[in-house]
C-alpha cells in the first residue's frame, strides 16, 4: 500500500522491516494488557482473545527477524559477492 501512495522513501527494505518489528511489539505490548484489563473488567472471554493475540505477535517477531535476515543481510551478501566476482573478471581478462 505504501508503493501505491509513494511512502516508501529512499529505504524501503528498512521500512518495511522496521514496520513488522513495530507491528510485533504493538501486539506483544496488547497480548499483556488483556490480563490485567479482564481482572478490572471481569470479561472472563479476554483471555481466549489473548492466545489469538500472542500468536499474531510471535507470527510478526518471526516475520520481522526472517525479513532483516533475507532482505538486509542478504542483499549485502550479493553485493559483495557481485563486487569481488566484478574484481574477479577483471583480473582474468589482463591479458
Amino acid at each position: 500500500m505504501l508503493a501505491l501512495t509513494g511512502q516508501l522513501g529512499a529505504k524501503p527494505i528498512e521500512k518495511f522491516t522496521r514496520g513488522l518489528g513495530d507491528r510485533a511489539l504493538r501486539l506483544l505490548l496488547i497480548t499483556l494488557c488483556v490480563t490485567p484489563l479482564r481482572k478490572l473488567t471481569g470479561w472472563n472471554s479476554l483471555i481466549k482473545l489473548r492466545r489469538m493475540l500472542g500468536l499474531f505477535a510471535f507470527f510478526y517477531a518471526c516475520l520481522h527477524v526472517l525479513s532483516h535476515l533475507a532482505l538486509l543481510l542478504g542483499y549485502r551478501l550479493w553485493v559483495n559477492y557481485l563486487s569481488k566476482l566484478k574484481i574477479d573478471l577483471r583480473a582474468t581478462n589482463t591479458g
